[in-house]
């Protein structure tokens, strides 16, 4: 596009909705439903940085191996649900022994997030984001690729993981 008459008519006739987006019809499509951004404004921005911090903080958990950290991110309720890869496990039991499985597999991990969104009030949030992992065997490790869909609650000024969905899109191989 050349020009402002140019720019100014594409984003007015896309800021009207004339270009339609359909759901692309892979396999691999998202089952969590769309975030709704109108309530991306009720967030403040420091909740939105301890979210961050607090997903960040789990990958930091589990590729470190800081065990104790680990059940401090999440509720007494929590649920995690690996599917078929790792299994679901639910409330302070059940992340023990999500905890004392990966510890028990002395397998190297890395992970890396990346496209996080989040919305929510300043309560509760849900928060999207993709993640790169680096799983295996000191010098043998492979990439596997996938999404986090996590659900959010703050209690007592600090937020925490009451559910965390990962689908694996790419298993290692």
């Amino acid at each position: 596009m050349t020009g402002t008459t140019s720019w100014v008519a594409w984003r007015a006739k896309y800021a009207r909705g004339a270009a339609v987006f359909k759901p692309c019809p892979v396999a691999w499509q998202p089952q969590f439903r769309a975030l709704h951004h109108d309530a991306m404004a009720e967030l403040s921005a420091e909740d939105r940085v301890a979210i961050g911090e607090l997903l960040a903080s789990y990958c930091y958990a589990i590729d470190l191996g800081r065990w104790e950290t680990l059940p401090q991110l999440f509720t007494d309720d929590c649920r995690l649900d690996f599917g078929a890869t790792m299994g679901v496990h639910e409330g302070r039991e059940g992340l023990r022994a999500f905890t004392d499985s990966l510890r028990a597999a002395s397998i190297r991990m890395r992970h890396y997030l990346t496209n996080v969104v989040i919305a929510g009030d300043g309560e509760r949030a849900r928060a999207e984001s993709y993640v790169l992992a680096f799983v295996g065997e000191p010098g043998a490790l492979h990439q596997t690729t996938g999404r986090y869909e996590d659900e959010l609650v703050k209690r007592g000024g600090r937020w925490a993981i009451r559910v965390r969905r990962a689908v694996i899109e790419l298993p290692p191989t």
